[in-house]
């Protein structure tokens, strides 16, 4: 009986140091973040051309040093298939902490030089990085392709 007994309490004890040293872990991966964009308005000027954006974290996590870029993804196959451009222009206006619900105003500038006669019939598509609640590696989120209508 001391034996069952002595059995038991080792086996109890060792369950409790093991689920004590659980690290809980938030898995993070595109799906945690929940991003609304919205362009505002699209002026096309004599040096290039004017996009004004809206973007809404409509998560409930923090968003942590993002960074934005709008580029015209390179159609291929007759239009059947895209793929990222590496040519992007950055958004200005970002901030480093999004907080959940939070609305931020971006704007972002394609100079003329980098519109080609394909282009103007693409629509544009964002890109955004960044890490959710805090700046660590397993944290880091990268979404592309987000259209702008």
């Amino acid at each position: 009986m001391k034996k069952i007994l002595f059995g038991v309490g080792v086996t109890v004890l060792f369950l409790i140091i093991l689920l004590g040293c659980r690290k809980e872990v938030t898995e993070i991966n595109d799906n945690n973040v929940n991003i609304v964009v919205e362009q505002v308005s699209k002026s096309e000027l004599p040096a290039g051309i004017s996009y004004a954006i809206r973007l809404k974290n409509d998560s409930k996590h923090v968003i942590k040093q993002n960074n934005v870029y709008l580029y015209f993804p390179i159609v291929k196959n007759n239009g059947n298939s895209k793929s990222n451009n590496p040519m992007k222009v950055e958004a200005k206006g970002n901030k480093l902490n999004i907080q959940p619900n939070e609305e931020i105003l971006l704007n972002v500038f394609i100079p003329i030089e980098c519109i080609t006669p394909e282009s103007k019939d693409i629509e544009p598509e964002l890109e955004i990085k960044g890490y959710i609640e805090e700046v660590k590696e397993e944290r880091h989120f990268h979404i592309m392709g987000l259209s702008l209508y």
